[in-house]
């Protein structure tokens, strides 16, 4: 129980799946594997334009956007 004899309950939330596509495979890569890995979560699948990491039913796919996509910055 919780306080003020409160009863919590925790329910576990599933994503199944996520695709997120990135400007930069390369740098998501190197940021997202060092979180989801001390989150848990294992390399499941990789391939020349993506990669993803699953942990029990949760997974997550990480894709580079085609160029074509890619927004122009401006330089300041």
């Amino acid at each position: 129980m919780g306080p003020m004899g409160v009863i919590i309950l925790i329910v576990p939330i599933m994503i199944h799946p996520i695709e997120m596509y990135v400007s930069n495979l390369k740098t998501s890569r190197k940021f997202y594997s060092f979180l989801l890995e001390a989150l848990g979560y294992e390399l499941y699948q990789e391939w020349e334009e993506g990669f993803s990491y699953k942990r029990q039913e949760t997974y997550l796919v990480f894709v580079q956007v085609e160029a074509a996509h890619l927004e122009k910055r401006l330089s300041p």
